[in-house]
């Protein structure tokens, strides 16, 4: 951290990371995010149950998805003697990850390096001019941890990916990683504490007062349920009873749907990105039932609405052909790959 902020006072014009930052993060890629994706597969999941959160501070900005805007950029802590070697003199190996006969220490260790690292390179994305995309290339790399079934890392991690993904989104018009987020979060079994971290994030995305960034938000959540819910109907068995449209959507997405259908700006955002798609996809079919079903209505929420019912009365009798599976990989004009 004190690195990054001895590069941001040349005031070099872009910021560039240091070697050591960059060094810093591929120890991470390369050795902490395996050896904690091999930890969280074992069956003597001893922690399987334990609580990281308490390991950030009350006061810490990364205790939620985004940062108060009064954040003090040039503040440092106190990092004691950086010269002072001697706990390391006399050890052989100082990878502790390697050793996995003291599972509980071990991954506990990583989990902590890993959001310490990740709070730290939040707060480098966070200050604009920032010219370097190696830090969110490794990052959405990170992303996939949050596709396990231990509920620890993911509330360990959920809430600095959120907020990485929200400042790039705010800062960049990027969504590329508000979208790998999303994804790996695919499959996982959302518990309260975790549907509550969405919630939040979903409500800050949603805040924000450019609307460019808004529709290429908004965009990126009907892509990624487009994308999980192809897959789930790919999945499905003859013999399987059809889910309602949310479940298929899976628990993370079902929230994040939700909270958009609650809100009326949000309503008529996703209104008018659904209203603009392919007539045939069922996906746009159920997320406009959706809002006509459980969105405060208003004026401009009602007039989309209108033509979307005048297009289900109209009198053509041509089968529709289902859009879905040629667009689950976006389309070209989407706003969110081009605010990307």
């Amino acid at each position: 951290r004190l690195l990054i902020h001895k590069e941001a006072m040349k005031g070099d014009i872009p910021m560039k990371l240091t070697p050591e930052a960059t060094s810093l993060m591929n120890w991470v890629t390369d050795t902490i995010l395996p050896a904690l994706a091999k930890l969280v597969r074992q069956d003597d999941n001893a922690l399987a149950d334990l609580d990281l959160s308490a390991i950030m501070s009350v006061e810490s900005t990364m205790s939620s998805p985004i940062c108060p805007q009064n954040m003090n950029r040039n503040s440092s802590p106190i990092v004691g003697n950086l010269g002072d070697t001697s706990f390391i003199s006399g050890r052989g190996s100082l990878n502790i990850f390697e050793d996995t006969s003291k599972f509980v220490s071990t991954r506990a260790a990583a989990i902590t390096a890993m959001s310490s690292v990740l709070c730290t390179f939040a707060e480098w994305l966070s200050l604009r001019y920032v010219g370097d995309s190696f830090v969110s290339e490794q990052i959405s790399k990170w992303c996939k941890l949050l596709d396990c079934s231990d509920t620890s890392v993911r509330k360990a991690l959920l809430p600095l990916l959120f907020h990485i993904a929200i400042t790039s989104l705010k800062n960049e018009g990027d969504s590329a990683l508000f979208k790998e987020v999303l994804l790996s979060m695919k499959n996982a079994n959302t518990s309260q504490t975790e549907a509550e971290i969405i919630v939040y994030a979903v409500a800050t995305v949603m805040s924000l007062r450019d609307e460019r960034i808004l529709k290429a938000a908004i965009s990126t959540i009907v892509n990624v349920t487009r994308i999980i819910i192809v897959e789930a109907e790919e999945n499905e068995s003859e013999i399987d009873l059809p889910l309602p449209f949310l479940d298929k959507a899976g628990s993370c997405m079902r929230k994040v749907i939700e909270s958009v259908l609650s809100e009326k700006q949000s309503s008529v955002l996703l209104a008018q990105c659904l209203i603009d798609e392919p007539k045939a996809s069922s996906v746009r079919e159920c997320l406009l039932k959706e809002l006509h079903l459980h969105s405060p209505k208003t004026d401009a929420l009602d007039e989309i609405l209108s033509k979307w019912v005048a297009e289900n009365t109209t009198n053509d009798t041509a089968a529709p052909v289902d859009d879905d599976e040629e667009n689950k990989n976006g389309n070209p004009n989407d706003p969110e790959l081009m605010a990307a």
